[in-house]
């Protein structure tokens, strides 16, 4: 038995690491779940301790360093010799055994760790005044993940006061944004928010009609005009074979003119009382609809990525229409009018989705930027999300991916800035905390753009329908939202603009975008620059060849041992 899972973790992970290493910037990966003897639940991200290295002091001492923790997958940890506890047996008490030693010596990241185990519970209630105490430690040696963490709480009132200036100032201390540029959006203020849109949405529509009325009035005028003119130079008409005499067709003439000219005039006056009520309500709305622009030249955003993954077809559950057509036009859009390098996985399974993830949590840098797209099947159970592979069974909950663990990969990744847009429940990790934007009256300027390109950004857009809602066109309504705000898009977009696009379009009040707890949000926005051209502008990284092929050869060695003990 052992021999075989040895096998099963060293062959995972030679695939993986063989072909996720190759051809330059594409990413390629395999699907395990069609490998015989494969363990998928491999690939789950863990918390893995591992051992101390021998090390040399001068030229006769020697001594064994501490042992580290990182997050990275099951099978990784095993080649590495670490310890971890596979992630469906994973407890607050596992969980804290790993970090809680390390949090002692004084780790900021350790500390902030244990802060969120105690948030989390993982089986437990959580302890929000325990996690506040670990965040305020590690926020004390300006951790910046520490900071928004406890800046969560506070705005919330959960395990301390509810402080919404102590909230804002933590905020603000961890995204190192400056308070001139940007403001912080609580809870209860994008309800207001919210509520102004829809008044602005009531405007603009006002606005619409009155433009409408205006352009009709105008069209009666000048047919009126002309109307007019035609009687004026109409022939004298034959009544009975009698021709009727010039004098009295002039004056039937005058008195059919003056009718039609009171009748301008009425119009005309109408016309003027519409036009003053369009200035109106433009000036209403004036200020909310400007067009912001703003010099990006120079700014390094990175490279952008985009895995898109639609399920149509589903091997025990019922299938759907348009998952696999969304994510074929969602890369497109994306590849041809914002320069991303795109994944498209249809109909995937989940040992093809995961090896995706752990692909890409390899081979990005922190210079990169990534979205998620997935549509198709999920799940909500007690609060937490599901999405739904191809091979997923219809009730067991460990052929399905939960939300939790794609957020677990996206804290594991070094990607700068990570979008998750989920056409499917994706809610169990989402945050209510605020998202900064920049303030009203100063604009989009370079000096937040240049401060956004250099945070951690990680959000996530959700339909929070449990499946795709078909739209009156080939694509679901969220879907048809989200690709019509991409190809009517400005050249620079942020995420929460494009989500107010969206939610309006597709009139789905279930529709939420926020920070993507425990992922390591920073501040700031994900932000879509047209045509890509900006984007590309960063060199590409050279390839940590020497480091992957160090962990093949090991992978090979400790394989070899196993089929020879």
């Amino acid at each position: 038995m052992k021999l075989r899972k040895m096998i099963s973790i060293t062959f995972i992970a030679l695939a993986i690491n063989l072909v996720s290493g190759c051809g330059g910037t594409e990413v390629k990966t395999v699907d395990l779940s069609s490998i015989k003897g494969a363990d998928v639940d491999q690939l789950y991200i863990v918390d893995c301790l591992l051992p101390g290295s021998v090390r040399q002091l001068g030229t006769k001492l020697t001594y064994l360093s501490a042992r580290r923790v990182i997050k990275t997958t099951g099978s990784e940890c095993a080649i590495r010799g670490g310890e971890y506890v596979a992630h469906d047996r994973a407890n607050f008490k596992t969980a804290l055994k790993v970090w809680l030693p390390l949090a002692q010596s004084g780790d900021p990241k350790a500390q902030t760790y244990v802060g969120e185990i105690y948030e989390k519970g993982l089986g437990t209630q959580p302890n929000y005044a325990k996690a506040a105490n670990w965040y305020q430690q590690a926020a004390n040696k300006g951790y910046a993940r520490a900071k928004m963490s406890l800046g969560s709480l506070y705005e919330r009132g959960l395990g301390v006061p509810r402080n919404n200036a102590r909230a804002l100032n933590l905020y603000r201390d961890a995204s190192g944004l400056g308070a001139r540029q940007v403001e912080f959006v609580s809870a209860a203020q994008r309800q207001a928010r919210a509520s102004q849109s829809a008044q602005l949405d009531q405007t603009q529509r006002e606005m619409q009609v009155a433009q409408a009325r205006s352009s009709q009035l105008q069209r009666e005028v000048q047919q009126l005009r002309a109307n007019v003119v035609k009687l004026k130079n109409q022939p004298p008409k034959i009544v009975t074979r009698t021709v009727i005499k010039r004098e009295q067709v002039k004056q039937v003439q005058r008195q059919q003119v003056t009718a039609i000219e009171k009748k301008i005039e009425q119009k005309q006056i109408e016309l003027k009382q519409q036009d003053k009520k369009v200035i109106e309500i433009a000036s209403r709305s004036k200020g909310s609809n400007k067009k912001k622009n703003a010099n990006l030249r120079g700014i390094r955003f990175g490279r952008y990525f985009a895995v898109v993954i639609g399920n149509n077809d589903y091997s025990s559950i019922s299938n759907l229409q348009t998952p696999v057509r969304d994510a074929s036009s969602v890369a497109s859009v994306l590849k041809n009018q914002y320069g991303f390098k795109t994944i498209v996985l249809s109909n995937a399974s989940r040992g093809k989705m995961l090896a995706t993830l752990n692909s890409l949590r390899k081979r990005l840098t922190a210079n990169d930027n990534l979205l998620i797209y997935y549509a198709g099947h999920g799940r909500l159970n007690r609060g937490r999300g599901f999405w739904l592979p191809s091979d997923a069974g219809s009730g067991d909950q460990k052929t399905w991916i939960s939300n939790e663990q794609v957020t677990n990969f996206i804290d594991a990744m070094k990607a700068k800035h990570i979008l998750v847009v989920a056409d499917s429940v994706y809610s169990g990790t989402l945050s209510q905390s605020a998202i900064p934007s920049p303030l009203i009256n100063s604009g989009r300027n370079r000096e937040w753009f240049e401060a956004v390109a250099s945070t951690k950004v990680r959000v996530a857009m959700s339909s929070g329908d449990n499946n795709p809602v078909t739209g009156s066109d080939s694509h679901s309504k969220f879907t048809g939202a989200f690709l019509s705000a991409l190809r009517s898009g400005q050249s620079v977009m942020e995420g929460a603009g494009l989500f107010q696009v969206i939610r309006q379009q597709a009139q789905n009040a279930r529709a939420r975008y926020a920070p993507i707890k425990f992922a390591g949000h920073e501040a700031g926005d994900f932000v879509f620059l047209k045509s890509g051209s900006i984007a590309m502008e960063e060199p590409t990284p050279k390839r940590d060849d020497e480091n992957r092929i160090k962990y093949q050869l090991f992978a090979l060695r400790e394989f070899l041992l196993a089929l020879i003990a």
